[in-house]
C-alpha cells in the first residue's frame, strides 16, 4: 500500500516539517511505500510561477500514485495556515484516493475538510491504526 504524506511545510521547523512524518514510517510495517512531499524541498526561499509549478505537479504525481492520503492537520490548533495540504486533501479525495486527516479535537474543522476526508482520526496512533485497517 502507498501512502502520500501530507501535512505542513511552511512556516515550520525542520522538526516539525520531518519529525512527525518519520514517527509515522515507523509506526508502520515495512509492506507500506510512502511518498514524501519533504524529500523535494526547496530551500533557497525563493517562489516563482515555475517553482509553484513544479512543486505541485510533482506532488499531484506522488499523490496519484499513492492509495492513501494522510493528512496531519494537527498544526491548526496553533494557526499554522496549512493551504496546501487542504488542497492536497481535496485533490486525492476527488481522485478517489482514501483521505486520512489527522486532526486535534479542540479544532472547529471546516466543513470542505469533513466533506473530503473518508476518515477523520486525532493522533498518530489512530492515523496508524487507520491505514492499518484499509489492508
Amino acid at each position: 500500500m502507498k501512502i502520500y504524506l501530507a501535512g505542513p511545510m511552511a512556516n515550520v521547523s525542520r522538526e516539525e516539517m520531518h519529525g512527525w512524518r518519520e514517527i509515522l514510517k515507523q509506526m508502520l510495517p515495512y509492506s507500506y511505500e510512502f511518498r514524501d512531499p519533504t524529500r523535494r524541498l526547496y530551500t533557497d526561499g525563493k517562489m516563482d510561477f515555475s517553482t509553484a509549478w513544479s512543486i505541485v505537479a510533482n506532488d499531484k504525481v506522488d499523490i496519484n500514485y499513492c492509495d492513501i492520503t494522510l493528512a496531519n492537520m494537527l498544526d491548526l490548533e496553533r494557526q499554522i495556515i496549512m493551504t496546501g495540504t487542504t488542497q492536497e486533501i481535496i485533490y486525492a479525495f476527488e481522485r478517489g484516493k482514501h483521505v486520512i486527516s489527522i486532526v486535534s479535537p479542540k479544532v472547529s474543522l471546516s466543513p470542505w475538510i469533513w466533506a473530503h476526508s473518508h476518515q477523520i482520526v486525532n493522533t498518530l496512533d489512530e492515523a496508524a491504526a487507520a491505514v492499518k485497517r484499509e489492508e
